[in-house]
């Protein structure tokens, strides 16, 4: 099972945090081996240094610089969309519980009453049996 993501924590940390959007902007100090590529990540009224040594030469900006960006940047509409995702499965947990305890009725009452369970219980003129089979299929499809 996926570990549970702390929402809460994220959102409480981006609303402390400098607003965004945030940006990065690169500049670079000395020449030769001595030369140096600085990363600056801003955000609306702060700005924070990201050294990147450069050691491989190949003017590529900072992967830290631009994973931070990328993070603040699309935090919330991450955030929105686990709460969204969680709503969902709340949702569905709920009215599976809610099926599984009509079921468990039907059954009740066919144990103890004798009923037949090929009678209609339903307005359609579905019978236990054909909800027991189909519970039985989408069960069978979900494994899949």
């Amino acid at each position: 099972m996926t570990p549970a993501l702390d929402t809460a924590e994220g959102r409480r940390l981006l609303e402390k945090a400098t607003p965004g959007p945030w940006s990065v902007e690169y500049s670079e100090i000395g020449d030769g081996p001595d030369r140096r590529l600085i990363a600056f990540v801003m955000g609306s009224d702060e700005t924070y240094v990201v050294v990147d040594e450069d050691p491989a030469g190949d003017d590529e900006p900072s992967p830290d610089a631009r994973l931070i960006v990328y993070a603040v940047n699309n935090l919330p509409a991450l955030l929105s969309a686990v709460a969204a995702l969680e709503r969902e499965r709340d949702e569905a947990v709920k009215a599976e519980r809610e099926r599984c305890a009509v079921l468990r009725v039907w059954l009740l009452d066919l144990s103890a009453n004798e009923s037949d369970p090929n009678e209609p219980v339903a307005d359609n003129g579905a019978t236990v049996w054909d909800h027991i089979r189909g519970d039985a299929r989408r069960f069978a499809e979900s494994l899949t």
